[in-house]
């Protein structure tokens, strides 16, 4: 039985090894004619403390740091690929962001880079790509390295 892809979630963190993912991502949707979605995970800190005065500001500058982390994945998108693509914005950590998105869009194949780590230094530094490996129902393909 043969796998139909029709749509590949690429998430991207700016890093040039996402961009090796995304040129990757973008190279097989175009032969499969399947659709493109790219998405960032805005991770905004909460601070240390707040009043509720604050709230406004902290909420202004919420919506701007989105939007600006909106422009700056269609700008990655663009120059990695010429591919149109549906870029996200979602705010919350990398894992969750992805598996929500790989589930809102239908995803039937997530196309992410990994630095390949070992040992101590993936216990240390942790690995999204592994969390999303063990914990997606769909597919990973994990590219790893410029030579991808």
């Amino acid at each position: 039985m043969r796998m139909r892809l029709n749509h590949i979630l690429c998430p991207v963190d700016f890093s040039e090894l996402s961009a090796v993912a995304l040129r990757y991502a973008a190279e097989l949707a175009k032969r499969l004619g399947a659709t493109l979605t790219v998405v960032y995970a805005n991770t905004v800190p909460e601070p240390p403390y707040f009043t509720e005065g604050r709230l406004d500001e902290l909420a202004r500058q919420f919506r701007e740091a989105m939007q600006e982390a909106e422009s700056a994945l269609r700008r990655f998108v663009e120059k990695e690929t010429q591919l149109p693509a549906d870029v996200r914005v979602m705010e919350g950590r990398p894992v969750d962001v992805i598996l929500k998105a790989a589930e809102q869009t239908g995803a039937d194949l997530i196309v992410m880079g990994t630095h390949g780590r070992g040992g101590i230094n993936r216990f240390v530094v942790g690995s999204v790509t592994d969390r999303v490996l063990r914990q997606s129902p769909v597919p990973v393909l994990a590219v790893r390295g410029a030579a991808a």
